[in-house]
């Protein structure tokens, strides 16, 4: 094992900035979407609006959401959603951190708005659903927040504090396992919730053995 900086992985950066004076609207749900004239028009997503994505995976599932649409058609594809990328908040909740990774997820002419910090992971040397992980330990995620916190009022992580992490390496298999048995784990805890959720529906009195 040896430790990398992510700067060395890959690239980050924030989403993108909008001038909100122009041809601005906000869109109720992104079905009317598909009745806008100009197809080169693409939906601009903020942090809430990305974490309800990466759980939902389709843009066609989230019609509680409110989006921004706005002409971006020059400048939104090095800012558009990808599979593989890690999402930070600039502005984090000082108690917790969420952290998203973007997997399966269709969301055509959707990109980042600044509110994201963007982790895109060019390296061969690791995949990016180990380097979620990573990033999303507790020990790694305390770190942030400690610098973001450092010379402000308002927490507020950048670029650059998220370039200078050292990562620990290992080698491909090895990472292949850790999100083999990370994922597992996940699943065990959603099902111990969803059976504890239909014992609750089914009306279960508490105490009953």
């Amino acid at each position: 094992m040896y430790y990398d900086k992510i700067n060395g992985l890959g690239a980050v950066m924030k989403g993108l900035q909008v001038d909100k004076k122009v041809n601005f609207s906000v869109l109720k749900a992104p079905e009317e979407l598909n009745r806008i004239e100009n197809k080169e028009q693409v939906r601009l997503l903020g942090n809430k609006m990305i974490k309800a994505l990466a759980i939902e995976k389709n843009m066609k599932h989230l019609e509680h959401i409110q989006c921004v649409e706005q002409d971006l058609s020059k400048k939104y594809k090095d800012y558009s959603i990808q599979n593989g990328d890690i999402i930070i908040p600039v502005f984090p909740n000082k108690e917790q951190l969420d952290i998203v990774y973007i997997d399966n997820v269709e969301a055509d002419k959707c990109v980042y708005n600044d509110s994201n910090l963007i982790i895109r992971v060019s390296s061969n040397k690791v995949k990016p659903e180990y380097l979620y992980i990573v990033l999303n330990s507790k020990s790694i995620k305390t770190k942030i927040l400690k610098l973001s916190s450092k010379n402000s009022r308002q927490a507020r992580i950048t670029a650059t504090m998220l370039e200078d992490l050292d990562i620990p390496i290992i080698d491909i298999k090895q990472q292949e396992e850790i999100i083999k048995t990370y994922n597992n784990a996940i699943n065990q805890v959603r099902q111990v919730k969803n059976s504890i959720e239909e014992m609750l529906k089914g009306g279960m009195p508490y105490g009953t053995k």
